[in-house]
């Protein structure tokens, strides 16, 4: 894993390499410093535009099932904000709707891996396994938790067991020894 790592970081530098070397290329055709510097600006500008327009879409899309194209598109984007022109290039091409459908089931791979990744994140000391047993919330087959949820009148020990479920409440050492409980069940309108 260790590899990868150490080829993307070598690839990034290449490109970097070539970045700058186009820049330059493009200085001494142009022989004007600031035309290229405002087309890397302008270039940044748009970019940071289209990824608004992305982001304000996305969960329109995401609901549609079509989230992968505008992930695609806010990689663009995204491309498109880093200065240099080949990056910016690659971003304007990614913007395209003909290329943003053939590179959809790659957008919907990444969102998927980020949905995984931010669930895993925010659950994984809930769930041993790293995010919800089953899938995404409320997706569990015939509503139920694997286990099932405490009830308030369940008494469980420090550190016990419902089911699947390791519960670890705080210690209850206090002078009364017993756990507390209390009434969730709504007044009724007199």
């Amino acid at each position: 894993m260790a590899r990868f790592g150490c080829i993307f970081f070598l690839l990034i530098i290449g490109l970097m390499s070539v970045e700058l070397y186009v820049v330059l290329e493009l200085i001494e055709r142009f022989e004007d410093v600031p035309i290229v510097l405002a087309a890397m600006l302008g270039l940044s500008i748009l970019g940071y535009k289209l990824m608004m327009f992305h982001k304000n879409r996305i969960m329109a899309a995401f609901v549609q099932n079509q989230a992968g194209k505008r992930i695609i598109g806010m990689l663009g984007a995204v491309l498109l904000i880093i200065p240099g022109f080949i990056t910016g290039a690659i971003g304007l091409l990614l913007q395209i709707p003909l290329v943003q459908s053939l590179f959809s089931r790659l957008g919907n791979v990444l969102m998927a891996s980020v949905m995984k990744r931010a669930m895993g994140g925010a659950f994984g000391k809930a769930f041993p396994g790293g995010g919800f047993p089953g899938g995404f919330p409320g997706g569990f087959p015939g509503g139920g938790f694997p286990g099932g949820f405490p009830k308030p009148d369940d008494h469980v020990s420090d550190g016990g067991k419902i089911g699947n479920l390791k519960v670890n409440f705080p210690s209850s050492n206090s002078s009364k020894g017993t756990p507390k409980t209390y009434d969730v069940k709504p007044d009724k309108p007199e």
